[in-house]
């Protein structure tokens, strides 16, 4: 965990979240905890900041393996350090970050912080998404995370029908 954060090599970066993704993903319980308790989390979304898409890849598979267990503190810990807003700039991004950006989000707009999601503006994104003249793999996971903006106590109607959706 600490070469994630103290070391500014990218090759040492990638390296480093790649092994915490995978023993994360392929661990034991105990395993995965003491990567969490290592702060993992906060670092991770740092390095969604890097200017190298293979590091931000491999961050953002690194936090899809750790939120869709959906453990609260584990989402709570994403939102404290930050990720939501990076997560929905990288809707901007290519379509394999923009995949794994948009479960990221819906895991976290699950868990109770639709409000932050949607105040981070994911739905700018969204209709530029679902918008596209080019098929994508990530419109399932964009479809899904629009309706439940759509669900809350006072939906976006306004900046539907400005932007053509209904």
């Amino acid at each position: 965990a600490e070469a994630l954060y103290w070391y500014n090599d990218k090759e040492i970066q990638m390296e480093a979240a790649g092994a915490l993704g995978i023993i994360f993903a392929k661990g034991t319980e105990g395993q995965r905890k003491k990567i969490i308790d290592a702060e993992v989390i906060p670092r991770f979304t740092r390095l969604l900041n890097s200017s190298e898409d293979s590091i931000t890849k491999i961050a953002l598979l690194g936090l899809v393996d750790i939120l869709v267990g959906e453990k609260k503190d584990h989402v709570e810990a994403m939102v404290n350090a930050g990720g939501i807003p990076k997560l929905v700039e990288l809707l901007h991004s290519s379509e394999e970050v923009r995949v794994k950006g948009s479960q990221s989000l819906l895991v976290i707009a699950a868990d109770d912080h639709i409000q932050k999601v949607i105040d981070a503006k994911v739905h700018d994104g969204l209709f530029r998404i679902i918008f596209s003249d080019y098929q994508v793999e990530s419109l399932p996971e964009c479809s899904s995370l629009l309706r439940k903006i759509f669900e809350v106590e006072k939906p976006l109607i306004q900046e539907a029908i400005d932007a053509n959706l209904v």
